[in-house]
């Protein structure tokens, strides 16, 4: 047996490693979702990347998974692209390319976390998308001239579509999906701005990879391409991307290249308070992030996503609750209060003050040095506020709040400025392994064969 072939144990090593990590994981919700407890403690929070404590957090998300869908179509993904490229480069190169393309890929997503907002920057991100990613870019650089199956099941058409994609437009195309979603704010809790990063990391480090490999030509007659379609003419597949692929990434590294320069010119200056709010509302069990920097704590609180965290937090503030610079290094108890709380609601230029009834059974709150609650928790009843287009008014009914909120300081401003500068630099040196290597690191496929698994659309 070649001893390349022989490698692909470690590719299969990694594979079960994280299929091990997700069952241990998810059993508690039968299989189907990551417990948040796993989340919560093991998940990349890229406000923590400078605490020493945490670090262990970069390498722990890339194991993690969020639900049944994220680990199979990740494992998938892996086998499919990182079998031919473990075959020429070895097992030990290959989790070398995988451990480093993960790291690069925290470093990318809290370089352009400040895109997502204060939010992005203490919600845990977990994963292998963003290694996997860089052995995406690997397989680019590689194999750009192979051909991919493509199929539609049924669930989306009437009939299966089958057809052929080379693999260089396939990549590129999901590479400019990434940088654009991020920067169009589309992606929902998509950690896209984390697969850019891995993929430019791979490619970046491809020439150190592949610097003892020599002769590679004639690797290409020991592969067996159950993963490529050959071209229906040409028998061989010549080497390197082609210049209209060059000019599309490099206008794309470009773009991420102008957000590096935008986020060192521009950083997000002074401290931040990142919050873990975690509720229940009759029985039904929430957790929930989001962050505030003083002393306009409103306008960030009305840009909360989840209803019921925001009416919470808007409670807490309107009750001068959440943050008074009286109280700093305070202890407050509350038991058994009925108030009237005024709630501001604004909409357009227009804005009016409604008073909503709220019963506060049980509270108690522990104050930082800025006023700002540190430790809080209790039991609280509230109206709330409906708003159907202009139609404006206070329920009767209440609804029964169980909270604990937790919040720590973070400066941002030396996350920026630390993060900013390596993710820079990955950036230009894949552009230069793009725009001056890519031939020369570019495989012959000699004898390609048929495709027996598709990648699915």
């Amino acid at each position: 047996m070649i001893e390349h072939e022989r490698s692909t144990r470690i590719l299969t090593a990694i594979i079960l490693i994280n299929i091990i990590v997700y069952l241990i994981t998810s059993y508690e919700n039968f299989f189907m979702e990551t417990s948040s407890y796993w989340v919560n403690m093991f998940g990349f929070i890229p406000s923590l990347i400078g605490d020493t404590q945490n670090m262990y957090r970069i390498f722990t998300s890339m194991f993690i998974h969020a639900d049944i869908f994220h680990i199979f179509f990740n494992m998938y993904y892996l086998y499919l692209f990182g079998k031919p490229i473990t075959r020429v480069i070895g097992g030990k190169k290959l989790l070398a390319l995988y451990i480093f393309s993960g790291v690069a890929a925290s470093i990318f997503h809290t370089a352009f976390s400040y895109v997502g907002g204060l939010i992005s920057y203490i919600i845990p991100a977990v994963g292998a998308s963003g290694a996997i990613s860089g052995v995406l870019g690997a397989y680019l650089i590689m194999y750009p001239g192979t051909y991919l199956t493509m199929y539609s099941p049924y669930i989306f058409f009437p009939f299966p579509l089958r057809f052929r994609v080379r693999a260089e437009y396939y990549l590129i195309f999901w590479f400019a999906t990434q940088v654009l979603y991020g920067y169009a704010k589309i992606a929902g809790t998509v950690a896209v701005f984390a697969h850019a990063g891995g993929f430019l990391a791979g490619i970046a480090i491809l020439p150190i990879i592949l610097s003892n490999v020599i002769g590679r030509e004639e690797y290409g007659y020991r592969f067996d391409y159950t993963y490529t379609m050959p071209p229906p003419i040409e028998l061989r597949v010549g080497r390197g991307i082609g210049t209209t692929s060059k000019i599309i990434l490099t206008i794309l590294i470009a773009i991420l290249l102008a957000g590096n320069i935008y986020a060192m010119a521009n950083p997000i200056t002074g401290d931040i308070k990142a919050m873990m709010i975690q509720y229940s509302i009759d029985g039904d069990q929430y957790i929930d992030y989001t962050a505030v920097q003083l002393p306009r704590i409103e306008s960030y609180i009305r840009e909360v996503s989840t209803d019921e965290t925001r009416i919470l937090l808007s409670r807490l503030t309107s009750m001068n609750i959440l943050y008074d610079p009286s109280k700093k290094g305070a202890e407050i108890n509350m038991n058994n209060i009925d108030l009237n709380v005024p709630v501001k609601i604004s909409l357009g230029a227009a804005s009016r003050t409604y008073t909503v009834k709220v019963h506060v059974e049980k509270l108690y709150a522990l104050y930082d040095y800025d006023g700002f609650i540190k430790h809080c928790e209790g039991t609280l009843s509230t109206q709330i506020i409906v708003i159907q287009g202009f139609l404006i008014y206070v329920t009767s009914d209440m609804i029964n709040y169980d909270f604990k909120i937790t919040s720590q300081t973070i400066n941002l401003g030396n996350i920026d400025e630390y993060m900013q500068i390596p993710a820079f630099i990955i950036s230009i040196a894949a552009l230069i392994v793009i725009l001056r290597k890519s031939q020369e690191l570019s495989l012959i496929v000699e004898q390609p064969r048929e495709p027996r698994l598709p990648i699915p659309i």
